[in-house]
């Protein structure tokens, strides 16, 4: 998502690859902070999340707690405005426990199998925020 909004500007169709952005009533952002976000990217994450604050639903995995935030986005600034409208209507899930991918390789058996055939056990690395932000829509009533 984000690399395409950089690439947009270039052809200024940036403004239209928000508006698709937007136009989904569930936006899933996996991974946040797996790496660090230029400078760039994170204007474009901050631009797309203040549209939708309050307008549509999203879900957030990351696995930095807030505090980190800072160093994902090199801003505290940009952090804080973030993390203030993610946080103001959301529903915060908080798993920790060890990784389901380390325990399926140590047992030494194939993933996909252990995984289908224990009745869907699953588990995120120590530490992992799963952040569910669940907004509805408001009715236009005519």
């Amino acid at each position: 998502m984000l690399q395409n909004l950089h690439f947009s500007k270039a052809d200024n169709s940036f403004y239209q690859k928000i508006s698709y952005y937007l136009s989904f009533d569930l936006l899933i952002l996996d991974e946040l902070g797996f790496k660090k976000l230029p400078n760039y990217s994170a204007d474009d994450f901050f631009e797309v999340i203040s549209k939708r604050y309050e307008k549509g639903s999203m879900i957030i995995t990351s696995n930095k707690s807030f505090e980190q935030w800072g160093d994902i986005f090199a801003d505290m600034t940009l952090s804080s405005a973030i993390i203030d409208r993610v946080m103001h209507h959301c529903t915060l899930i908080k798993i920790n426990g060890p990784s389901y991918r380390t325990k399926s390789l140590k047992k030494g058996g194939d993933i996909a199998q252990e995984f289908f055939g224990s009745g869907m056990e699953f588990s995120l690395p120590k530490g992992m925020e799963f952040l569910v932000t669940l907004r509805s829509r408001r009715q236009k009533t005519e």
